[in-house]
This record gives structure tokens, sequence and C-alpha cells, in this order.
């Protein structure tokens, strides 16, 4: 996703959508730090992309997804309310958001 003035109008216009009609946002195909920054201002709630990950096998997943239901268990997070949202894209969303987190220390 290349961020130009269009792609800016276009993604800030479709999460302020969201947001008021009560849903949570998920970016995805994020690649660099520019993207990353822009859609954390614009408050996109969940975002994807290699910046924040590679695709991983269906073995590192499933570690990935034990660790965090780990980490659920002492941290209380929103899940995702959209009903299209599969557990792994919600477990995904997630370890982003923990990713957002620790970036921000």
């Amino acid at each position: 996703m290349t961020m130009d003035e269009n792609t800016r109008v276009i993604a800030d216009s479709v999460v302020n959508m969201a947001k008021r009609l009560g849903y949570e946002t998920i970016a995805e195909g994020v690649e660099d730090q520019d993207q990353f920054n822009y859609l954390k201002k614009i408050g996109c709630d969940c975002i994807q992309g290699f910046f924040l990950g590679r695709p991983s096998t269906s073995e590192e997943i499933e570690r990935l997804l034990l660790r965090i239901e780990e980490s659920e268990r002492s941290v209380s997070y929103t899940h995702l309310t959209l009903p299209t949202t599969s557990r792994v894209q919600r477990q995904m969303c997630i370890r982003d958001r923990l990713r957002i987190e620790e970036s921000e220390r």
C-alpha cells in the first residue's frame, strides 16, 4: 500500500466510517514504517503486513497462537466485533497489537 494523498484520504475515510458504525478496523498489507505510522495516527485498530511479520508456516502459527492464548490469560483485549473475522485473524490482530504496544515503549 503506497501512501500518496489519494490513499491517505481513502484510508482516513474508511477508518472514520468504520469507527462511526461501531466497528474495529484492520489494515492489511502494511509494508513500511510510514504506512504503519499513518494508520496508527488515524486510529486504525489493527495493522497487519510484512512490516510487522512475514508469512509463517502452520507450525509457527500454532506456536504463536499458544503463546498468545497464554498471554491473554493475564492481559485483557477486546476481540473484533466483525462477524466474518476468523479466530486466526483475531489472534494475529492481538499479536500485532502487542507489537504496536511494545514499539510505543
